[in-house]
């Protein structure tokens, strides 16, 4: 029964998508990536593995320090700056909501990913090759998980991908310290390379269905990774593909360190309550949580989701006559035709292609109104423009303006012209 409710709501989150019902555009990455998750985890239940899901105890804690986790690397990213989200929710509350709903997916993913391929087989009757781990070998391991996450804070160009591994070298050594049962270093001492195996294959599988998914969304992430830029399978390079299962690895780590500490309730095992240690280390992460979010704020979120009432011209009269031609968004104003918008609603040819040009601009790749407004004092009032502009040339001119925030950034204008070159030749 689990798994009908969730793949209807799948389907129907989809369908509505597709039918740019609100806000299931915005929310579609949240809509469907839960369903996944109780779809997956009611067949691993079903052959014998306790649910991820059947305590509220464990889920809070799942859902919770997974969005910590990744929020870690979103502080991360404000240093190498390799991806940006466009058309989030407008008001604070509801952007915030829905990227800590977002962020609480991952570690269930990991998890769950891992046990789905435990009960397919997946490294079942692997013969054990153990491998001596000593006291140095930990040392070791931590040292080269601190120099993997400070080489991007000081090149972040070059050594942007190195964050990745650090999460898995910086965490598992106290893992292993604390609760072997675990960690992938005890599992290597042991010669067990099977989950070690399987969370590789299922970060680069629920790797996959994210991106999948997150193409789709309105409200998404874009990268702009230095050097590949160019060629990308939905938003990611399909070289960044190998990233994922490395960050498994890292997730699983950083998440059973969570456990080792007794913060955290473990996915499996059992686990001795902290109360007083778990209210300070939950204390600390809603304060890291709610510092990185503005930080965020500034540097990482780009545009928020579009409204009539922000474009050029559209003043109270044009909105009321707009919304009798059942043109209630940016993004139906878009694909109406000017002449025709014109003729249906009285309104003078030249305001309706300034309405509908300005629309088309402020939806291409995630610009929003507030980089339109830009633009336009930039000179670049259509489509076709930006796609004659030069990167450089027009991030200067940008941000020539007094009081401009961070954003956009010159790698972000490049994704713009692009956009824009492909759609002017349509």
């Amino acid at each position: 029964m689990r798994i009908l409710v969730a793949v209807i709501v799948f389907v129907l989150a989809t369908v509505l998508m597709a039918l740019d019902v609100a806000p299931f555009p915005t929310w579609f990455y949240v809509f469907t990536w839960y369903p996944t998750l109780i779809v997956v985890d009611t067949i691993v239940s079903t052959r014998g593995t306790p649910s991820l899901f059947g305590s509220p105890r464990k889920v809070f804690s799942l859902l919770g320090w997974s969005a910590v986790i990744w929020l870690m690397f979103e502080a991360i990213n404000l240093r190498i700056a390799n991806w940006y989200y466009i058309f989030l929710p407008a008001s604070l509350g509801s952007r915030w909501l829905g990227i800590v709903i977002s962020f609480g997916t991952v570690v269930p993913a990991v998890v769950l990913s891992e046990r789905l391929l435990h009960v397919l087989g997946v490294g079942r009757g692997w013969k054990p090759h153990p491998v001596i781990v000593r006291p140095p070998h930990l040392h070791m391991a931590t040292a080269l998980g601190l120099v993997l996450l400070a080489l991007p804070m000081v090149w972040p160009t070059r050594f942007y991908a190195s964050v990745w591994g650090a999460g898995l070298l910086l965490a598992d050594p106290i893992v292993y310290r604390r609760r072997k049962s675990d960690s992938l270093i005890a599992d290597i001492e042991s010669g067990r390379w099977d989950r070690i195996a399987r969370l590789l294959l299922g970060g680069l599988a629920i790797g996959f269905w994210w991106e999948m998914l997150n193409y789709w969304a309105r409200g998404r992430w874009v990268y702009t990774v230095p050097f590949l830029e160019q060629i990308k399978l939905f938003e990611m390079p399909p070289f960044g593909f190998v990233g994922f299962p490395v960050f498994a690895l890292s997730a699983w780590s950083l998440y059973h360190f969570f456990c080792a500490v007794q913060v955290a309730v473990p996915s499996d095992g059992p686990w001795q309550r902290r109360p007083l240690r778990v209210a300070g280390a939950v204390s600390i992460a809603i304060v890291f949580s709610l510092v990185t979010l503005v930080a965020m704020d500034r540097r990482t979120v780009s545009s928020t989701v579009p409204y009539l009432d922000e474009l050029p011209a559209a003043n109270e009269p044009v909105l009321a006559t707009l919304r009798e031609a059942s043109v209630l968004t940016p993004f139906q104003l878009s694909r109406r035709d000017p002449a025709v918008l014109a003729r249906q609603t009285g309104l003078p040819d030249s305001t309706t292609s300034l309405l509908v040009q300005s629309a088309k601009l402020a939806t291409l790749r995630g610009i929003g109104t507030t980089h339109l407004v830009a633009l336009h004092r930039a000179g670049i009032t259509s489509i076709c423009e930006l796609a004659t502009a030069g990167a450089s040339a027009l991030w200067r001119a940008v941000h020539s303006a007094p009081q401009q925030s961070f954003r956009p950034t010159e790698a972000e204008v490049r994704v713009w012209i692009r956009a824009a070159e492909r759609a002017c030749e349509d």
